[in-house]
């Protein structure tokens, strides 16, 4: 009798189980504006800024964004970012998009810890840029901009993101890159 109970238990069991519908985790999908945004805050964290980087230890981490075109980039960046801190900082965002917008963060004398660059630079306006912001990070996308003079791109390769970097102008610059990024960024 406890056999036949165990066995109908067993069953019934099994046929519940079998009706019952199992949900699955929706998928999620990450914009490039996401992927972008955590990229930039992640990196900040293993940036070794020189002293006189930041005015007091309250300062604002500056991010600047230069852009021809208006980007909504800067606006998702500041939403992901909310009261997350790096090194005791929180972050502040500043968009320069316009004709020159090189020209247009130059003449404004914006204090810039990290410039990420929406465009593909030529050389000529990121030597200006490191010539103003040798104490910034400046980051871009693709491997031209890298070439060009940026320090640290994150660039697609087969279906994977990969973070790339430009060791000649990371040595010009007064900031340095923690080990624990160097050693899984690519060099170009």
């Amino acid at each position: 009798m406890k056999r036949i109970l165990k066995t109908l238990s067993t069953c019934l069991l099994l046929i519940t189980l079998m009706h019952t519908p199992v949900f699955a985790a929706p998928k999620v999908q990450f914009t490039t504006d996401d992927l972008t945004s955590a990229f930039i805050y992640k990196i900040s964290k293993f940036v070794i800024w020189p002293k006189n980087a930041f005015q007091s230890d309250t300062e604002r981490l500056q991010v600047c964004f230069l852009s021809h075109q208006p980007k909504k980039l800067a606006r998702h960046f500041e939403k992901f970012i909310g009261d997350k801190k790096v090194q005791n900082h929180l972050f502040s965002v500043y968009d320069v998009s316009g004709r020159d917008p090189v020209k247009q963060l130059i003449e404004s004398a914006q204090r810039c810890h990290i410039i990420y660059s929406l465009d593909a630079l030529q050389k000529d306006k990121l030597l200006l840029i490191k010539k103003n912001y040798s104490s910034s990070l400046i980051m871009g996308t693709g491997e031209t901009f890298l070439r060009n003079g940026g320090m640290l791109s994150l660039i697609k390769v087969s279906k994977k993101f990969k973070i790339y970097i430009n060791p000649i102008s990371l040595k010009q610059s007064r900031i340095k890159l923690e080990t624990r990024l160097l050693s899984v960024a690519k060099a170009i």
